[in-house]
């Protein structure tokens, strides 16, 4: 991916949750070689595409980023998250195409959380509260993750959470600690 600076809430606003994260001791592991990190400090972004492809020039809607803004937000309340924002093309597997947004990738630690909710289960709470509709027959939970689609208007969020569940038939096998929850939402036909 390459890294691209754009102006906007987006940058400030994963800036903002990476410097409160960064005060409870959950930062990247290394900041200065993952160049998609955002901080308050250099707030930057990076097109979702391959290493070889160009970044499409054009920028992401308004009102998308005011909705990546808006969840990135909700997932500032979540204990131990480090978050980074990037905008360009992602794969969207159901509709088989291509499309342009913005990304948010979330990393938690589940001890953080203490018993309370991880991020992708906030998200879809907070998402609901808003007046989001998810599309059930694309939804799926289980022991090593979920992903669901909301939309609201002419957006479209894609979240995919990811973790270890472990091993049913090893019981001496310590599952990992962390969780990934990635976001990418773009503009669709209403």
């Amino acid at each position: 991916m390459r890294p691209r600076r754009v102006a906007g809430g987006l940058a400030v606003a994963a800036g903002v949750l990476l410097a409160s994260t960064a005060a409870a001791g959950q930062v990247p592991a290394n900041p200065a070689r993952d160049s998609q990190a955002v901080s308050a400090a250099e707030p930057s972004s990076a097109g979702v595409r391959g290493p070889d492809e160009a970044v499409t020039p054009a920028g992401v809607s308004e009102d998308v980023r005011a909705a990546c803004e808006m969840i990135a937000r909700r997932a500032s309340g979540c204990p131990g998250v480090t978050l980074q924002a990037s905008e360009g093309s992602f794969s969207d597997d159901v509709a088989k195409q291509e499309r342009f947004g913005c990304r948010l990738v979330i990393q938690g630690s589940f001890s953080a959380l203490r018993g309370a909710a991880d991020a992708a289960e906030v998200l879809h709470g907070e998402l609901s509260r808003e007046g989001w509709k998810e599309d059930l027959r694309y939804s799926a939970d289980g022991p090593d993750g979920t992903r669901y689609r909301m939309s609201k208007g002419s957006i479209l969020c894609i979240v995919e959470g990811r973790w270890d569940g472990g091993d049913d038939e090893d019981p001496s096998y310590v599952s990992s600690d962390r969780y990934d929850v990635t976001i990418n939402c773009s503009r669709v036909a209403d």
